[in-house]
């Protein structure tokens, strides 16, 4: 898989009974980086955000399902870019009916989709239950989050809440909290895929500025097909 905002493989090897992969470097995740900064920019929870749907949707293009998606597995570069790592539970879509199963024990239960957990089918909408809470965990304020309660009660809470919950601040706005409760609807059928959300983003004035990879006339695009290029050479 080659994409900007999946953590690239290099090589791997066994030494002494010992499997060793190289990978590509990043200091940090997203979550050692909201446990240390404690409060994270929305405008940056918004650029992390869109790079982790423009993952998904490359993703779905190569018919693989990553099931472990968490702040844990959201590795960030030194520039504060987000890259899925940690396939170790990915695994390719069933045929043509994108459609595979996952025992209770794998992912963490904390984001995963409620599909995952009775051992059922499962298809790219569990990725996207999941990458709804990375983006409401995003915009709570850490204090919040550190309360003794479950994600699920966490969640439940927000989505039953008629305005914007006080716990979001102004980290918030409607746009956001209607997506993530689309995002994190109970039925896999109800929750709109990534690039439908990327669809949507793109008409919306706020992200008007924004250097889409999706794009094929991107200067982001245009940037990343040039390293790749010089680095083969």
């Amino acid at each position: 898989m080659d994409h900007p905002h999946i953590v690239k493989f290099y090589d791997s090897w066994l030494e002494s009974g010992v499997l060793h992969v190289q990978m590509e470097y990043c200091p940090s995740s997203l979550d050692e980086y909201l446990k240390k900064e404690g409060i994270i920019e929305r405008s940056l929870a918004d650029r992390i955000f869109i790079q982790l749907l423009e993952a998904l949707a490359y993703l779905s293009e190569q018919r693989v399902l990553h099931r472990d998606i968490c702040p844990a597995n959201i590795l960030m570069d030194d520039k504060k870019n987000a890259k899925l790592g940690d396939f170790g539970l990915g695994k390719h879509l069933v045929d043509c009916e994108k459609e595979s199963r996952v025992s209770e024990a794998e992912g963490h239960t904390s984001y995963m989709a409620p599909e995952m957990r009775p051992r059922k089918r499962i298809s790219e909408a569990a990725d996207i239950y999941s990458l709804g809470l990375v983006y409401f965990r995003m915009l709570l304020h850490t204090h919040v989050w550190a309360k003794n309660s479950s994600m699920e009660s966490k969640v439940n809470k927000f989505r039953t809440a008629r305005r914007i919950p006080k716990c979001m601040g102004g980290n918030a706005d409607k746009n956001a909290i209607t997506l993530i409760k689309k995002m994190t609807s109970s039925k896999p059928w109800e929750r709109p895929s990534a690039v439908n959300i990327l669809e949507g983003m793109k008409a919306q004035a706020d992200f008007a500025n924004y250097e889409w990879i999706g794009d094929a006339d991107s200067p982001a695009r245009e940037r990343y097909l040039y390293q790749i290029a010089k680095g083969n050479n």
